[in-house]
């Protein structure tokens, strides 16, 4: 079977009904009718001889594996496509920059940089998606990821940032339940954690006085971290946070820093995180300065430590 622009045609509109997983959203996406999808579906079965695409009871759908892997190929040579036509009309500041980042970094820290990447490069447009989920890069169609770990198959990973973290309790809750001395004195204290079950700040935090996490009786699950410091300052217990969104409210007095000394071993490193052929080098420098801009200035300096160099354009 020879590859023809007769099937080439009709892959966009797989790849939209794999991104939304309804055939409703990806006709919206595509911005035509959901008959002209379905039509465009089968005719690709047809053609190639495969079922592709599998629907279930109501309006959910899945990919069979043939579908999966079809649709796979077809966005990494979309992306390389993209990659060409970059480098063809001279990779510059402009255009778009699709990027993903944890919703705590994301929402506090991102914002402001995007603010300052306009000044830097006011032609390029950000699309900013915030979510603590490991986003398939190139399935998904993102530019760059901020990402603590550096995680994800295949990727470049470049060291942004650290950041600070800080154990914290409201003023009333201490006033209520004390104020601990030692670590051990956790033993009588609500801790909280994430929802998720993660505590791994807790355990380093803890075992450097040979304590354990399971040693604490007294624990309350909360979402992510504007849960954890929402908790903090309704007296709820007692959060280990990201400085980045406990500096301001320790800074105001709403809330009270509980040993320092101990916490400062406590570092989150941040990446951007980006397939390693990507030729948009240029926008990956400008974002990188643009959040080490924010990252050092009055209200985030104590939150950061910097990491050497930038990127190379």
């Amino acid at each position: 079977m020879n590859l023809s622009h007769h099937i080439i045609a009709h892959l966009p509109f797989l790849a939209a009904v794999y991104r939304a997983r309804s055939f409703t959203r990806a006709a919206e996406e595509m911005h035509v009718s959901q008959a002209a999808v379905s039509y465009q579906i089968r005719q690709l079965e047809q053609k190639i001889g495969v079922c592709l695409v599998v629907r279930q009871s109501g309006s959910r759908i899945h990919l069979t594996h043939a579908g999966q892997n079809l649709v796979d190929e077809y966005l990494v040579g979309e992306q390389r496509l993209q990659a060409t036509l970059d480098n063809l009309s001279g990779e510059s500041l402009s255009g778009r920059l699709k990027v993903t980042a944890p919703v705590d970094f994301g929402s506090l820290v991102m914002p402001a940089a995007i603010a300052e990447l306009e000044r830097l490069a006011p032609e390029l447009q950000i699309e900013l998606h915030v979510s603590d989920d490991l986003i398939d890069l190139v399935a998904q169609q993102f530019d760059v990821a901020v990402r603590s770990p550096a995680t994800g198959v295949g990727l470049t990973h470049h060291l942004l940032t650290t950041s600070k973290k800080q154990v914290v309790a409201g003023k009333e809750y201490l006033q209520r339940r004390g104020l601990p001395a030692t670590l051990a004195d956790l033993k009588h204290h609500r801790l909280l954690t994430r929802a998720n079950g993660k505590a791994a700040s807790w355990g380093q935090l803890l075992k450097q006085n040979d304590l354990n996490l399971d040693a604490m009786p007294e624990r309350m699950r909360l979402g992510n971290t504007f849960a954890l410091a929402e908790g903090v300052r309704n007296n709820l217990g007692v959060a280990i946070l990201p400085s980045f969104a406990a500096g301001k409210d320790i800074a105001e007095g709403k809330v009270v820093e509980l040993f320092p000394s101990y916490s400062a071993p406590l570092l989150t490193e941040f990446y951007l995180s980006y397939p390693p052929s990507t030729p948009i080098r240029k926008r990956l420098a400008a974002l990188a300065q643009a959040i080490r801009t924010v990252m050092v200035s009055e209200r985030f300096s104590d939150g950061f430590i910097e990491a050497d160099g930038l990127l190379n354009d």
